[in-house]
């Protein structure tokens, strides 16, 4: 069995044996239902295109829960515990990151479907039960790290029935802004235009038929900038020297149409370090691009961190976090509409040899393929 996604961007598969029951939920005419054995429902495509940085993000979903300590909503990480929305033992809405959490009441009602949302505005993170605020904390945590599954109704790591969900969703939805800045009246989501916020929604899942009529999948918001009358300056890398360069047609700098120079600057500028990254030989330059000091979209940034494994040995762990950080650095592709999917893979080759396999899936379903080669210390 598998479930739309409304704004295109994924497919949610199962895991278990949730179904689809014929109940009206809030706004919808059926109802996912977990029986709380190891069932789920994810997207292994994850949410590569939600990572919001700094920025505002709003998670929500609409669930009847028949038991407490149930995680409603997991972006999941193999690396590294994940974000999710969920309900605790005592019956609280929390929002958890590993490190840091919010636990406040009210107690979450048993039986009957609420409306259950974590909403970060300019720093600010608010809990909201049908509407109303019943948390605030600040939260200026960076959330710009791949996840690898995106899943509702299980803490995907444990892969038992200790936090599975036991009830129903009628639908989720993330977004990659602030949807409420505080009380709010619940309404259905809408996807298209009827959302004033539909360029900035990442995930839309929805259980059942939506005002009697069958819900289709809608054409993937573009998230930001329109690049399609827009051409680059064709750079060219050269991966022996490690370096790139500009590229001449006559007598004046070519134009790329493609998305190679788009690739390639994206990988090889020096994005800023994070507070927790390892700089190299002791360094303590986090380098970046001046121009992330005002982004057009707050949390947006130039580059990757390739820049702080380059130096490092062939070992299995480096090589797994050069594939993250150039996977990072291309995700803006994804949500601007630039390209329906990318994937990346780190090999070695040979001995000290690093070699990145890029594909880019464009709109129209034509794919790029690019490999990137660096040497690295034995």
């Amino acid at each position: 069995m598998s479930f739309l996604d409304l704004t295109g961007r994924r497919t949610f598969t199962t895991v278990g044996t949730p179904v689809l029951v014929a109940e009206a939920g809030p706004g919808v005419d059926q109802v996912t239902h977990f029986d709380g054995a190891v069932d789920w429902i994810q997207s292994v495509e994850a949410l590569a295109d939600f990572s919001p940085g700094v920025g505002d993000f709003c998670v929500e979903v609409a669930a009847r829960i028949q038991r407490h300590n149930v995680v409603l909503v997991d972006f999941y990480r193999t690396t590294y515990a994940g974000w999710q929305l969920w309900v605790t033992a005592a019956g609280l809405l929390q929002w958890w990151r590993g490190d840091l959490s919010y636990l406040n009441g009210p107690v979450v009602p048993l039986g009957e479907f609420a409306i259950l949302a974590a909403d970060r505005r300019a720093g600010v993170l608010r809990l909201l039960v049908n509407g109303d605020v019943v948390a605030t904390a600040v939260d200026t945590f960076n959330y710009s790290t791949v996840v690898d599954v995106f899943a509702l109704g299980a803490q995907v790591a444990q892969r038992n029935a200790t936090y599975d969900l036991a009830g129903d969703i009628a639908w989720a939805r993330v977004t990659r802004a602030s949807r409420y800045v505080g009380a709010y009246t619940p309404a259905l989501p809408v996807a298209g235009g009827g959302d004033p916020l539909w360029g900035q929604t990442v995930m839309l899942f929805v259980s059942g038929n939506v005002g009697g009529s069958a819900a289709e999948p809608s054409e993937p918001p573009a998230l930001g900038l329109d690049f399609s009358s827009i051409g680059d300056i064709k750079t060219v890398f050269f991966n022996a020297a490690e370096a790139a360069d500009y590229a001449m047609g006559g007598l004046l700098l070519a134009a790329d149409e493609g998305l190679t120079t788009a690739v390639i600057l994206s990988l090889f500028t020096d994005a800023r370090a994070q507070v927790d990254d390892a700089i190299p030989h002791g360094d303590t330059d986090r380098r970046g691009w001046w121009g992330d000091s005002f982004p057009v979209v707050q949390g947006d940034s130039l580059g990757s961190r390739l820049w702080l494994v380059w130096p490092g040995k062939q070992t299995p762990d480096n090589l797994l976090q050069a594939r993250s950080f150039a996977f990072d650095a291309l995700q803006w592709m994804v949500m601007d509409g630039v390209a329906r999917a990318v994937s990346v893979t780190a090999s070695n080759p040979r001995d000290g040899l690093l070699a990145l396999a890029i594909t880019i899936e464009k709109p129209d379903g034509e794919a790029l393929a690019l490999r990137f080669e660096s040497l690295w210390s034995l």
